[in-house]
């Protein structure tokens, strides 16, 4: 067989058929209703390896757009978006080696966190915020963690919690 679906690697016996090779377009499909779940490129390489090349898109069950994003050479490349069930964009990142802006929407709409991110890891200044739009908390992220000072707050906009985090964890004192 070979054909390691969820890898997407090509995996060949010697006495098998080569691999195949050059950009080739895949799609999966439910095995319900025949509705496509999922399309995207594949560049396979002379050694066999199969890399993500090109425009890869998912859909919801009702056919309703559910991400677009975009590979070069197998690695995130350009903007990434992704969507609720009912059409609302649920988040929208830039993907590439500098930090760039990345933003998530709560299924209402209104806008649930920004900041910047490295190639989808959050990184630097971040601010969350309720589905009414006020703020909930500010701190920064390396490499994906908690770092630093974090500034929690109420639902009126007042303090509720400040302290450090390291490593995701929080430490020390929390003033409240």
């Amino acid at each position: 067989m070979g054909w390691a679906a969820r890898s997407e690697r090509w995996a060949y016996r010697p006495e098998g058929p080569p691999p195949p090779q050059g950009l080739r377009q895949l799609e999966t499909r439910s095995p319900l209703t025949g509705q496509l779940e999922r399309s995207w490129s594949v560049r396979y390489e002379a050694d066999g390896r199969a890399v993500r090349e090109g425009l890869e898109r998912l859909w919801w069950p009702d056919g309703t757009l559910r991400a677009e994003r975009r590979w070069r050479a197998g690695e995130p490349e350009g903007l990434w978006r992704s969507w609720y069930r009912n059409g609302q964009l649920e988040a929208e990142h830039l993907h590439g080696p500098q930090p760039a802006p990345q933003t998530f929407f709560h299924v209402e709409g209104g806008v649930r966190a920004m900041g910047l991110a490295r190639s989808g890891v959050k990184e630097g200044d971040w601010s969350h915020f309720r589905a009414s739009g006020a703020l909930e908390k500010q701190g920064r992220y390396e490499g994906g963690a908690k770092v630093g000072v974090w500034t929690l707050y109420h639902p009126n906009l007042g303090l509720a919690a400040r302290g450090r985090y390291e490593a995701d964890r929080r430490v020390g004192e929390w003033r409240t």
